[in-house]
């Protein structure tokens, strides 16, 4: 009796081996270096103007309320020379085009600014280190 219990045992306990020594051989596959990105940042600073949407190259994306006072947040973008365009909402002739370069893991903010007649963008490289705080001491010698 002992030895049809013990099988079942020993089938599974080598399955589970293999399968564990499989999976552990897999984790030293070389993986693919990750795509390199750039953080892009949209404000909305055109006043009295409808809503907006706007493109990196032929790529739009879309908010729904983009709207004088709104941003996007930072979202991943490819970086190096890209085209950006401002249309207005359910147009396809952009307003502006600008040319903007972007770095690998930079973070940078574009301000669509000025009226419409006049918009223009504005770029900017932010820096992401936490704020340096400082503090003043006077001395008063009487």
């Amino acid at each position: 009796m002992k030895s049809v219990k013990a099988k079942p045992f020993i089938f599974y306990a080598t399955f589970l081996s293999l399968f564990l020594v499989a999976v552990s051989f897999t984790s030293c596959l070389k993986s693919e270096p990750p795509t390199p990105v750039a953080y892009l940042n949209v404000i909305h600073s055109s006043a009295g103007d409808a809503g907006l949407n706007f493109a990196l190259d032929h790529n739009r994306v879309y908010y729904q309320n983009f709207r004088y006072g709104k941003y996007t947040g930072y979202f991943r973008a490819f970086p190096g020379a890209r085209a950006f365009k401002v249309y207005e909402r359910n147009n396809d002739n952009p307003l502006i085009t600008n040319n903007i370069n972007l770095l690998e893991n930079k973070h940078f903010s574009v301000f669509i600014v000025d009226t419409s007649t006049k918009m223009e963008t504005v770029l900017l490289r932010d820096s992401t280190r936490r704020p340096v705080r400082t503090r003043f001491v006077f001395v008063l010698q009487i």
